[in-house]
C-alpha cells in the first residue's frame, strides 16, 4: 500500500478518536447540566452551587439565602428527590477509597485529615488520612463525600468525584476531582455550622 493510503487511514483513526472524545465530553457537561435543571425546576429554589457525582447518580444543589440543600440521587433503583434545610445536615466526610479521611459533624469539627493537611500541605487530607492510616495513599479509586441528614427514610447520600481505575494522586484527573470533592464537603461544613447556629 502506497504511504499516502497509510497516512490517510491514520488521520481517519486520529479524528475519530478524538471526534468520540469530544461528543463524551460534550454529553457529560450536557447531562450535568440537565441535572442542574431538573434541581432548580424540581427544588423551587436556583442554587448557588451543584455539586454532580461522577456518573450522574447523585446531585447536592445549595442555597446560601434560603439555607437549604437539595438532593436528587438514586436509591433502590429509583431517582430520589429531597430537600433539606441547614439545620437537617448531621455530618458530612469526605471519602478516599471507602475510608473516611476527614468528617465535620454537628457539635463537632473537622477531623481525620485535618492533620494530614496540616503536614503535608494542601494535599494532605488526601494524601494522609486518618491518623490511623501508616502509609500515604498513592492512588485513588474512589473519591467521595458522603453526607448524612435528619432522615431516617432517606439519611445519607454518597456523591462520587471519581470512582474508578486506580489514578495517581498528584495528576490532573486526581486533582480535579479531589478540588470538587473539597469543595463540595467545604459547603457542607459551612452548612453544618450555619444550621448550628440556628439550632443554638
Amino acid at each position: 500500500m502506497p504511504a499516502w493510503v497509510w497516512f490517510v487511514l491514520i488521520f481517519v483513526v486520529f479524528v475519530a478518536i478524538v471526534g468520540c472524545y469530544v461528543y463524551g465530553a460534550y454529553r457529560k457537561e450536557t447531562r450535568r447540566d440537565s441535572i442542574a435543571g431538573r434541581l432548580t425546576t424540581i427544588l423551587g429554589f436556583y442554587p448557588d452551587q451543584v455539586f454532580v457525582d461522577e456518573r450522574d447518580l447523585a446531585a447536592l444543589a445549595i442555597n446560601a439565602k434560603s439555607q437549604r440543600i437539595g438532593l436528587v440521587h438514586e436509591r433502590d433503583n429509583q431517582l430520589v428527590t429531597r430537600v433539606y434545610s441547614f439545620r437537617e445536615v448531621v455530618s458530612a466526610e469526605l471519602m478516599e477509597n471507602e475510608a473516611s479521611v476527614s468528617k465535620t459533624s454537628r457539635g463537632g469539627q473537622a477531623g481525620g485529615g485535618l492533620a494530614g493537611g496540616l503536614l503535608l500541605g494542601p494535599l494532605g487530607a488526601a494524601v494522609g488520612g486518618l491518623s490511623a492510616k501508616k502509609t500515604p495513599v498513592t492512588h485513588l479509586t474512589m473519591l467521595a463525600v458522603r453526607v448524612v441528614f435528619e432522615d431516617m427514610a432517606d439519611p445519607s447520600a454518597l456523591v462520587r468525584f471519581y470512582q474508578g481505575p486506580p489514578i495517581e494522586v498528584g495528576t490532573r484527573e486526581a486533582d480535579e476531582a479531589l478540588a470538587r470533592a473539597r469543595a463540595c464537603l467545604d459547603a457542607l461544613n459551612v452548612a453544618i455550622r450555619k444550621g448550628e447556629s440556628e439550632l443554638a
